[in-house]
């Protein structure tokens, strides 16, 4: 009864999260767990963001493409658009590039150099949730090669399939999606305004449709904890700030 867009638009019911890795280890094994565990809700009913569904999103494509996901996404996106600094699993040599995470209680250590989400982590970093490490440049590569498929411009996404990702689907009795993408600005049935997509160390990427601009923000939102909560605050101002300057207000 689940679909590939319910998963994408996190409707499948789902549970939003659970700590697998507490009884399990290995890509395989997170998977078995998600597999094995009830809905909350019936397919379609509601939305609730699913790190889950994400998860299982990632190995229908790779099923689907026949090769692992950090295969497929490396050879489709990352490698045509020059995006040299995305990676998974980046290597010690990379430290000194990637700002420390999360202060583990548990171990007296930070996380550092390593998948923050302690689920990617017991699944191997190559869950299709997380995982990712990345620049702002690298991300805005992308967003302008998003943008450009919306005019029908982009050499690597069909305009009509972008569009499709970015229509608004009424989730339940109150909710609007895209497919992967949150809408901020856009009704269901019509092409989103603008759309975005946060995660939860305090990376951000809005793309404006309307006015053909981006914004990326990377944070480490988790340092020193998870308790962090100062980007709320700052993710306002930054976005004001942008719109203040490519929107100044008329002079009186």
């Amino acid at each position: 009864r689940i679909t590939v867009e319910h998963l994408l638009t996190h409707s499948a019911g789902l549970t939003a999260w659970k700590p697998f890795y507490k009884t399990v280890k290995g890509y395989a094994e997170v998977l078995k767990a998600i597999c094995v565990t009830p809905l909350e809700s019936a397919p379609g009913e509601r939305f609730r963001y699913s790190d889950c569904g994400m998860m299982l999103a990632g190995e229908v494509a790779a099923r689907a493409g026949g090769k692992p996901l950090r295969e497929l996404e490396r050879e489709l996106i990352f490698d045509p658009l020059d995006m040299t600094s995305t990676l998974r699993c980046p290597p010690e040599k990379l430290a000194a590039r990637i700002p420390p995470t999360e202060f583990e209680a548990a171990t007296g250590k930070v996380v550092h150099g390593a998948v923050h989400d302690e689920n990617a982590r017991a699944g191997d970093g190559i869950t299709g949730h997380a995982g990712l490490f990345s620049t702002a440049e690298d991300l805005g590569k992308l967003a302008a090669e998003l943008l450009r498929a919306t005019e029908g411009k982009s050499k690597l996404f069909p305009r009509e399939v972008v569009e499709d990702f970015f229509r608004g689907r009424a989730i339940g009795t109150n909710s609007v999606r895209g497919i992967g993408w949150g809408i901020v600005r856009g009704d269901a049935g019509k092409l989103a305004q603008v759309v975005s997509h946060n995660g939860f160390t305090g990376t951000y990427v809005q793309l404006d449709l309307e006015h053909k601009r981006f914004i990326v923000l990377l944070t480490n939102r988790v340092h020193p904890t998870r308790d962090n909560d100062k980007l709320t605050r700052v993710r306002r101002e930054f976005l004001e700030a942008v719109a203040n300057q490519l929107d100044p207000a008329p002079a009186p």
